[in-house]
């Protein structure tokens, strides 16, 4: 649809997560994972400061991080360079490829035996 770039704010806290769960290497892979597929730059703003780690950065199209912030008020700032934006698109053209008419029925499907199985 011409999306250039992904924004993800969050709430994110250090105790919302059962204990033992590395929330910030949760989101740390998300947000990889989520430029890579879509070969497109993820800007991510977590609250911080009481029970909320900060940690906002920007991923690049190609996964890689910048500095995240710390658990202080900070601005993070990075360069995206749309011609590796580009490049990564080529080589993974997961938006070019999918098949949204194909998603869509799958997912009636499914709501319409998640339904039958609920009556």
């Amino acid at each position: 649809g011409g999306a250039t770039l992904l924004t993800v704010p969050a709430a994110s806290s250090l105790d919302a997560i059962a204990p033992g769960f590395d929330n910030p290497g949760g989101w740390d892979l998300v947000l990889r994972h989520t430029a890579v597929t879509y070969g497109m730059p993820v800007v991510f703003a977590n609250l911080c400061g009481g029970h909320f780690w900060g940690g906002s950065r920007i991923v690049d199209a190609d996964g890689t991080t910048s500095r995240p912030a710390g658990t202080e008020p900070e601005l993070v700032v990075a360069e995206i360079d749309y011609d590796r934006v580009r490049e990564a698109r080529t080589r993974l053209p997961t938006v070019r490829d999918a098949d949204p008419r194909f998603v869509q029925a799958e997912l009636a499907r499914l709501m319409s035996m998640a339904e039958a199985r609920a009556h």
